[in-house]
């Protein structure tokens, strides 16, 4: 389905085809034909980097008035905020802050981008802007099985829907579980899909062998460690082949400590101080937010450790709300993940899905990046 033939303004089609983008993905050109662009109600269970924001776009580009794009952390709203502003025409409001404030000068915006609690509150406080929402998209919706943010996302919806009855609400999610059941509550169409831009593998290392797959299908292979941990062989398994390794461990310090150990192994150069002053600057970006929260726990967003051969980079990034990533970036090719509690939990399937479906997603900034996967736990 080609971008050219959808019910957008030419200046939106000419953004998008602009960023090399004229056929769609088989799941957004599935969520059209679901009714995205009609102003159907739609819940999108597909792959990270399959193209969610994309069908967000459509829904908010073709809704009869406001959109709003609800996201779990502040952090997201950024950056998503940053997606639909550089959209032609697009006016985008944010809106995470003081919960007592109604903002009304957000009424005024194309798109709004808030975080369910924020939502709620402008609902409460009978904000202006809200009663004016025609789409609302509802990002990470598998948010709404979690203690702590689910409720909120849950009332919230609620209240949209009475607030407005005929709101058109997209869903969009790599890892529920059930879509059908959401479906169901939200009166929506599913647009469920196992395609992936890039293909992902998983598969367990252990004494000195890399097995991928399982069944007829497995492949086998030996990755000699040598002198080297497990870890280290496999980055260094990764880098040979040229490409890239994403690596979660547990805590800021391990991600630190792992970090260090990789680029003393794998002689990785120190990086430049103008390098250092790039990533430092996207670090103080992140401590803002942070404090911003009042979250201490989430102090460390980037740091840039060092060069490697090719041009690579080994940087820490908190790539995911209680994971960090080690990031080691050539030509990508390998990501996987260790991570001692992993496997501990009713949650065990969604949680490992989470860290290794990074795999193929554009990494911020300078580190963008798509991978051909592997995913090892």
């Amino acid at each position: 389905m080609r971008v050219a033939d959808l019910p957008l303004a030419q200046d939106h089609v000419a953004h998008f085809e602009g960023q090399g983008i004229e056929e769609l993905y088989p799941p957004q050109a599935d969520a059209v034909d679901a009714g995205i662009c009609d102003g159907n109600s739609v819940v999108a269970a597909v792959p990270t980097a399959s193209g969610k924001t994309m069908i967000a776009q459509l829904a908010a580009l073709s809704a009869d008035g406001p959109a709003v794009y609800v996201v779990p952390l502040r952090a997201l709203a950024t950056e998503k905020a940053e997606t639909f502003d550089a959209i032609p025409g697009i006016s985008v409001g944010v809106a995470t802050g003081d919960f007592d404030a109604t903002d009304e000068e957000l009424a005024g915006h194309d798109v709004v981008v808030a975080t369910a609690e924020k939502v709620d509150a402008a609902i409460r406080h009978e904000a202006a802007w809200v009663e004016q929402i025609a789409c609302a998209i509802l990002d990470e919706v598998h948010v709404l099985d979690q203690d702590g943010r689910g409720p909120t996302l849950e009332v919230t919806i609620a209240k949209l829907r009475r607030l407005n009855p005929a709101v058109q609400l997209v869903a969009l999610s790599a890892t529920v579980p059930n879509a059908d059941e959401i479906a169901d509550w939200l009166d929506a169409a599913v647009v469920r899909s196992e395609w992936r831009p890039v293909e992902l593998r998983t598969g367990i290392y252990a004494e000195g062998s890399l097995v991928l797959g399982d069944g007829a299908e497995a492949q086998e292979r030996p990755i000699d460690p040598g002198d080297l941990s497990a870890t280290g062989a496999l980055v260094q398994d990764a880098l040979d082949a040229g490409g890239q390794c994403l690596v979660f461990v547990s805590s800021r310090r391990e991600a630190r400590q792992l970090a260090s150990t990789l680029a003393g192994a794998l002689e990785i150069e120190p990086a430049s101080a103008g390098e250092q002053a790039e990533v430092g600057g996207l670090r103080e970006d992140a401590l803002a937010e942070v404090e911003a929260r009042g979250n201490g726990g989430l102090g460390d967003e980037f740091l840039l450790l060092g060069r490697g051969p090719g041009d690579g980079d080994i940087v820490v990034r908190k790539s995911l709300p209680d994971r960090l990533g080690v990031l080691v970036d050539r030509n990508p090719v390998d990501v996987f993940s260790e991570d001692d509690d992993v496997g501990h939990g009713p949650d065990f399937g969604t949680r490992v899905q989470r860290p290794s479906g990074r795999s193929g997603t554009e990494w911020s900034g300078r580190y963008e990046s798509r991978s051909r996967p592997i995913s090892l736990l």
